[in-house]
């Protein structure tokens, strides 16, 4: 319980990674699975520290597994993501190794547990003007999250230690606490 709490205290010094760009785009997802994604504009990007060969427990064969991640992943088809390229990972084919951000509301998600993997902001659903003629902007709290690093967490992939790339300090502690907590390939 000491280990866990030491890991969570350095997750939590860990400052938040920003996209390196100052205006970020959304994209769609058209496919996704352990090998990568199609975004709508058809690019075509592998998961930064992430590695999906070996997924199984002691206790559980790595079928289960693979049946979970993929339809873990396949809820995300058709969602809003933002990308964030790794420029320290090269890939072999013409892709790029990237972290993806997908968007949710903030009811029911604890910045504490997610440290890095998550950023609360309030985002503008909509803008119309009033019969006064002023701006008037719904605006909702919303999460964006990691969400390479939420699958190390869950216990659905392992980091890839050979890579060196930008989050791996905080990918490693995420997948010591799964450890610790015996969460997924880890139980």
């Amino acid at each position: 319980m000491l280990i866990k709490a030491i890991l969570l205290f350095l997750l939590s010094l860990t400052i938040y990674p920003t996209s390196s760009s100052a205006k970020e785009v959304e994209l769609q997802i058209t496919r996704i699975d352990r090998n990568g994604i199609i975004l709508e504009n058809g690019d075509s990007l592998i998961w930064a520290g992430l590695d999906f060969n070996n997924l199984k427990s002691s206790k559980t064969p790595a079928a289960v597994f693979s049946r979970e991640l993929n339809d873990y992943l396949k809820s995300f088809r058709g969602q809003k993501i933002v990308v964030e390229v790794e420029p320290n990972i090269r890939t072999l084919r013409n892709t790029e190794a990237a972290y993806i951000y997908y968007f949710t509301d903030s009811s029911g998600i604890s910045m504490s547990d997610q440290g890095v993997a998550a950023r609360a902001f309030l985002k503008i659903d909509s803008v119309r003007k009033d019969e006064s003629g002023r701006l008037k902007a719904q605006i909702k709290p919303t999460v964006k999250v990691m969400l390479n690093l939420e699958l190390v967490k869950k216990g659905l992939a392992r980091v890839q230690e050979r890579q060196n790339f930008r989050h791996k300090r905080a990918f490693l502690l995420a997948e010591r606490e799964a450890q610790l907590d015996q969460i997924g390939i880890w139980e």
